[in-house]
């Protein structure tokens, strides 16, 4: 198998990253279960990472290899851009975006492992716990899903490098992070990603061919 060969497989197969990405995210949310929100007392939370520490552990394992899946689910979206009519603007929006909810990703998954480790023992200090959980409950924001949603919306409905119910149906979405239900948003968006992933896994579109000569200098 060429090179060529091999690449070509690689990118029609990596958009189901997007599927591996939602599936090991919800798992996580699944796992660990109703979470204390922000609000809850700092003497409460050594308590209850110490009676859930198993379940966050498992969620933290998710979590982030859920995170590994978004950014090569994100590059693959770019790696489809990069081909298409679309403006370099909108793969660069993509990736940004991107490199925002990976690294949210990967915060929360790295924070929910430390508070796994540490809490079975009595000494965790209530105002640290409370630091750390504020992390995983309050800190992120849908910066990077809105960013890469609005790249994808541009590129599908104006340069059509994507399905265009895909932009359509990803603009709603961006638009629903910063309104009161945020967070069904948010899980919506976990779907999105496994359809996205899916549909440009089962259309991998027609690559713009490359030429092999050399640029002409100018002036």
């Amino acid at each position: 198998m060429t090179i060529d060969h091999r690449s070509s497989r690689l990118t029609r197969v990596a958009p189901l990253a997007g599927v591996l990405y939602a599936g090991l995210v919800y798992g996580g949310d699944l796992v660990i279960g109703p979470l204390p929100d922000g609000e809850t007392p700092a003497g409460q939370l050594p308590g209850y990472y110490a009676a859930h520490s198993s379940q966050v552990a498992i969620a933290a394992l998710l979590i982030g290899g859920g995170a590994v899946c978004f950014a090569v689910f994100g590059a693959a979206l770019w790696e489809r851009l990069r081909h298409s009519a679309a403006a370099a603007l909108l793969g660069a929006i993509v990736l940004v975006g991107t490199v925002l909810e990976t690294g949210t990703q990967a915060s929360a998954a790295a924070t929910y492992d430390l508070l796994a480790r540490l809490a079975p023992f009595s000494g965790l200090d209530p105002a640290a716990a409370q630091s750390w959980h504020l992390v995983v409950a309050e800190v992120g924001g849908p910066v990077g899903p809105t960013l890469l949603l609005l790249g994808v919306a541009a590129a599908a409905i104006g340069y059509r490098a994507l399905p265009r119910w895909l932009g359509w149906t990803a603009l709603v979405l961006a638009a629903a992070q910063w309104t009161p239900w945020a967070f069904l948003a948010s899980m919506v968006f976990l779907l999105w990603a496994a359809v996205a992933g899916l549909t440009l896994a089962l259309r991998p579109g027609r690559p713009v061919p490359r030429t092999a000569e050399a640029p002409i200098p100018v002036g």
